[in-house]
């Protein structure tokens, strides 16, 4: 069996429950598009050396940069690109072999600094090295857009983020009135300014009535931080249940959301592993790249703001309308094919300037 050999520059994966299952699920789209690939890692958070830019022109057919949210300041800050990917300019015109961004995500939050000349430049230079820079959003690809030329800004692809179509060994049942709940707590007063204790109050007030309805609670953990408002709102309700899938392999990360009815969510991962897996979504949102996703499907109607003053009515009001809806997975199905099309042909683009086999796989 020939293996296609392919550098991934990608976050590490070993706390949060996103990162990991992103990571698997770029891959896997890879292999089963292209064949056997074998993956030469590198922390992309790590500056990038001479050393790595050499092992990629010497010994692989190309790099991979992401995917993820990696378009934000304060994660991973630093002098050489302005965003999460810390490799010098200098460096970065020395790629020799086909560079490809693939599903990046502009993750800015609101009251966040604007991205500076730091980040136009590298992104720019990206832009002419790179034989496809994917964004996983159209809201991104607009962001991001704003900030370039024109020549540039029309090179910006979307390319939906992979962990919409992950799949896993096998299927499992789902369970009735199910109820998993991930709320963000990093970056407290970006998402929630001087208004945390009031929104978490609204948050856990529908819970309980949720559970009077007859939904079992699922407080599910995809980052560390995520924990700290965890003892107070089981100490209110009769039986909840604390799931941690911050270091769970990706196929258990899926597989729990193949079981879970639906899922309130406040990370972009905890909206898009559970709609990938055909869950039932409702976004608390509290950045922007929420929005973006249900736009993106024609579902904006699953959203809130998380800062909403009616929130607690609007999220108990919300569960019971979507729990209702019988084209959910109709809807759901539509929503991927499209973007699994817009996959295929960027894919074809990546077959083509790698010298790669491709397959025009199905979804399912």
């Amino acid at each position: 069996m020939q293996y296609h050999k392919l550098t991934h520059f990608c976050a590490p994966h070993k706390g949060s429950a996103g990162e990991h299952t992103l990571v698997c699920s770029v891959r896997q789209i890879f292999e089963r598009l292209h064949g056997p690939i074998e993956w030469s890692e590198y922390n992309l958070r790590a500056r990038t050396s001479l050393r790595d830019i050499l092992e990629v022109n010497l010994h692989t057919g190309g790099a991979v940069v992401g995917g993820g949210g990696l378009f934000i300041i304060d994660t991973n800050p630093n002098k050489y690109s302005g965003w999460q990917w810390k490799c010098p300019r200098h460096y970065l015109r020395l790629f020799h072999k086909p560079l490809i961004l693939y599903a990046i995500g502009y993750n800015r939050f609101r009251g966040h600094p604007e991205f500076g000349d730091t980040f136009i430049k590298h992104v720019s230079l990206c832009l002419d090295k790179a034989i496809l820079v994917g964004l996983r959003d159209r809201g991104s690809v607009r962001a991001v857009r704003n900030l370039l030329d024109e020549k540039r800004g029309s090179k910006l692809r979307l390319q939906p983020c992979p962990t919409l179509f992950y799949r896993t060994e096998k299927q499992l049942e789902r369970e009735s009135m199910t109820l998993a709940v991930a709320l963000a707590l990093d970056r407290e007063t970006l998402r929630f300014g001087e208004h945390k204790g009031p929104s978490i109050e609204r948050i856990s007030k529908a819970l309980v009535r949720l559970e009077k309805a007859g939904w079992r609670i699922f407080i599910t953990r995809h980052h560390p931080l995520d924990e700290a408002w965890e003892r107070d709102i089981m100490s209110r309700l009769d039986h909840p249940q604390l799931v941690d899938l911050t270091t769970r392999p990706a196929e258990e990360v899926a597989r729990y959301y193949q079981r879970i009815s639906m899922v309130v969510g406040m990370r972009g991962d905890s909206q898009l592993i559970p709609f990938g897996q055909g869950c039932r979504i409702v976004s608390l949102v509290s950045q922007e790249k929420m929005w973006w996703f249900l736009n993106d499907v024609s579902m904006p109607e699953l959203g809130i703001e998380v800062l909403d003053e009616e929130l607690e009515e609007k999220l108990v009001c919300l569960v019971g309308e979507v729990q209702r809806r019988s084209d959910w997975k109709e809807q759901v199905n539509n929503a991927r094919l499209l973007l699994w099309q817009t996959t295929l042909t960027n894919h074809e683009v990546i077959a083509h300037k790698l010298n790669l086999p491709f397959e025009r796989n199905p979804l399912h």
